[in-house]
């Protein structure tokens, strides 16, 4: 008879991005999505829509690696099993006011006089030494008519920091143990095609924290996490509350020696993943569910706290 439960806490972390993020006009919002027929090159030049507008930006996949420990910090996805990593803030003088950013054509092209509404997660990164021991403000989002792809793998950028962003944040980012939500609205005045993200300001426009070691190099250098992005005509929250509410999720038992039980609602089937990690945070076992009642069994797991 058994004595040790092998699963003392469960925290579920369901990727809703089919139904989060309904009528959503950004394409692939949370990274899910990667060409498999791409084995070399940098990560970034795997991910699907998403299109590098400046210098080299991380894809981060538990699939691919990096998730959750990577050289810039350790953190679990927002939803799913994917994010980007973005250099936003720099004073190193072979590289002053570099910035990296990410960019998407939308769906369909934005409506002139229609208001629309932006949601992202952020997390501060941390890591010593140099890659990143600042915080900022000025993270954000600009709207364009125009692409400014540059090649993922290549350090080169188009877009310089203009000092003006249709959404950004005015407070520094400096939480890097959760995901912070970036939102805020406005009314197209283009028939906007593009989304850019990353931070857009200079660095004299741009407000500093320091949160890392700067005794083996005076330079500042600062980036970020980022997930789940949403453009659209409806407040993103209200659709996410709607959708959680409509969509029915049990997990039983709690704890746990030999089986998992998950129940969810039909909506949710094709577009629900459950990971696995160890209370260290490695990531030990994937399942993509496939049915309302599924039974997943973890009698090879060892004693332990699982996430």
């Amino acid at each position: 008879m058994k004595s040790i439960l092998k699963i003392l806490l469960f925290l579920l972390l369901f990727s809703f991005t089919g139904l989060a993020f309904a009528q959503n006009l950004v394409p692939n919002p949370s990274f899910e999505d990667y060409d498999t027929s791409i084995v070399a090159g940098c990560s970034f030049e795997r991910l699907i829509e998403w299109k590098s507008f400046g210098y080299t930006p991380n894809y981060h996949n538990v699939y691919l690696g990096g998730v959750p420990n990577n050289g810039f910090g350790y953190q679990i996805p927002a939803s799913g099993v994917a994010y980007i990593s973005s250099g936003c803030y720099s004073t190193y003088p072979t590289f002053p006011n570099v910035r990296e950013y990410i960019g998407v054509k939308f769906i369909d092209t934005l409506n002139i006089g229609t208001k629309y509404y932006f949601q992202m997660k952020v997390s501060a990164t941390y890591s010593n030494p140099g890659n990143s021991n600042c915080a900022i403000n000025k993270m954000g989002a600009l709207f364009s008519t125009i692409s400014y792809e540059v090649e993922p793998c290549i350090s080169t950028t188009l877009l310089s920091p203009p000092n003006f962003a249709h959404i950004y944040s005015t407070e520094i980012i400096s939480d890097s143990a959760n995901w912070t939500t970036l939102s805020g609205s406005f009314v197209a005045d283009s028939a906007y095609l593009y989304l850019v993200i990353g931070n857009f300001f200079d660095n004299s426009s741009t407000q500093y924290i320091i949160v890392g070691d700067t005794s083996i190099s005076p330079f500042l250098l600062s980036y970020y996490y980022i997930d789940d992005i949403y453009v659209g005509i409806n407040p993103p929250d209200n659709i996410l509350d709607k959708n959680l509410k409509e969509n029915h999720i049990s997990v039983y038992p709690n704890p746990i020696n030999d089986y998992l039980v998950i129940n969810i609602s039909e909506s949710l089937v094709l577009s629900t993943v459950i990971n696995i990690y160890d209370i260290y945070g490695n990531f030990i076992l994937n399942y993509k569910l496939t049915s309302l009642n599924q039974s997943i069994n973890i009698k090879e797991l060892e004693p332990c706290i699982y996430i």
